[in-house]
């Protein structure tokens, strides 16, 4: 190389005398004076910070800064602090262009951590962001680290690329089962009448496959509302949230569970159990219980409950006495499905001290009313948890009759703690309303 080897250093700008960031958030003459004297041949380090250019003038700034980043031989990103939305443009922008990018960001920091608890639902480790990942060509811990690389480049020697963008994206799109020249369908017939969306972000209605479908959990669209889902479509559902599970758990999920498991542990030690429409995965799998029963009308379930020594039945009929005596019976993401009277009748039949926990996630107001009004009639009083400012279009509800007072206060303690600390930012929101039988005026209660 005849001319110096050029280093664009994309980082922080000052933003004015008053800017309170410490000096780490910026390039420093002792950084600088490291790069020219470690790489050992001559170097021309491009830094926007140093232009003579009015900052007025941002379209001016805007050119300025892609200009030098075309026409350097390799970027170095300060990305020891978090950064705003310019330096992950000149990446993308060097990238395109086929510039080498050096990304200097330690462990422990904005953005490479050796874990990261709960994202969606994942505990991540040696977690590193998606786009520093995908645009760097080198992450490193150290400057000097970045220097020997930088060093080996003056000498001609090429930069090799760890992660080709290109690749990544076929990735994802073999994923979701998108094929470039073949298909662009968004919507893939899952079974019964169920469609899921590719690309997520429908609408909360959409016309699929010659009819007006309704979504659930996001990226599903059902031929009917949940309440009259067909048999067929609800086992359809039920294997497509099997095989999401296989591959990453469902955050909301997680965390409803967590929040039931905490008031039925501090019901009893070895509590005993009655679940509604647990499917694969019963919540004896959270909580230690000395006796657990199960109605699932899901028949394969069954089977795979019954594999692993538990003991579920497909129908009313078939429930002994024995089963119904329990401290609480759960239905977790089933009370918004179809739930004949028979079904719901057992409950009347639990120990009039027993409780009941179900979840209602739907966008139907009147289905929640029917629900409540349903367990109303059956001699429940509920208190509801609505988890609206979570995010979520759902409600936790706790049911007990008079003898179960004191263990329904019990139970609404320990599941408003845990949901705290489930979702801490909508924590001011968050408390129990109330609805006793006949329906009344609801009062929230923390």
């Amino acid at each position: 190389m005849t001319r110096p080897l050029r280093i664009y250093l994309s980082g922080s700008i000052r933003k004015g005398a008053q800017d309170p960031r410490s000096p780490d958030h910026f390039w420093s003459h002792d950084d600088e004076e490291a790069i020219r004297s470690g790489v050992g041949s001559p170097v021309e380090l491009l830094n926007p910070a140093k232009t003579d250019i009015r900052r007025q003038d941002f379209g001016l700034n805007f050119g300025c800064d892609l200009h030098l980043v075309s026409i350097s031989d390799v970027m170095l990103v300060d990305a020891r602090r978090a950064k705003g939305i310019g330096i992950g443009a000149e990446m993308m922008f060097a990238a395109q262009r086929g510039i080498p990018i050096i990304t200097w960001a330690p462990w422990e920091t904005h953005y490479r951590r050796s874990s990261v608890p709960d994202v969606f639902g994942e505990d991540l480790t040696d977690w590193i962001h998606p786009f520093v990942f995908g645009l760097s060509d080198h992450v490193v811990d150290e400057l000097e680290c970045a220097i020997d690389i930088i060093r080996g480049l003056a000498r001609s020697e090429p930069i090799s690329k760890t992660v080709a963008i290109g690749e990544q994206i076929d990735r994802y799109r073999r994923s979701i089962g998108f094929v470039t020249g073949e298909s662009d369908e968004r919507f893939v017939h899952v079974g019964g009448g169920v469609f899921q969306d590719l690309l997520g972000g429908g609408a909360e209605t959409e016309m699929v496959d010659g009819m007006l479908r309704q979504r659930f959990m996001d990226v599903l669209y059902l031929p009917t509302d949940t309440a009259h889902l067909p048999h067929e479509a609800l086992l359809s559902v039920n294997r497509w949230r099997e095989r999401r599970l296989a591959k990453r758990p469902l955050l909301h999920s997680s965390r409803i569970r967590r929040v039931v498991a905490a008031a039925i542990r501090h019901l009893s030690d070895s509590p005993r159990v009655f679940e509604i429409g647990c499917g694969k995965f019963p919540i004896a799998d959270d909580v230690a219980c000395q006796n657990w029963w199960g109605l699932e009308t899901d028949e394969e379930a069954v089977r795979h409950l019954a594999g692993r020594g538990l003991h579920a039945v497909t129908s009313p009929d078939q429930i002994r006495p024995g089963y119904l005596d329990a401290d609480i019976a759960v239905a977790l993401f089933s009370m918004q499905f179809a739930i004949d009277n028979t079904e719901l009748g057992l409950l009347s039949k639990l120990p009039a001290d027993a409780l009941v926990a179900f979840n209602l996630p739907t966008r139907s107001d009147e289905l929640v009313e029917l629900r409540l009004r349903q367990f109303a009639e059956l001699g429940f009083s509920t208190s509801i948890l609505n988890l609206h400012p979570t995010g979520a279009r759902d409600i936790f509800v706790l049911a007990g009759r008079p003898a179960a007072a004191a263990r329904l206060h019990v139970a609404r303690v320990a599941a408003l703690d845990a949901a705290l600390i489930e979702w801490p930012s909508a924590g001011p929101e968050l408390g129990w309303a109330e609805l006793a039988p006949p329906i009344a005026h609801r009062k929230n209660v923390r």
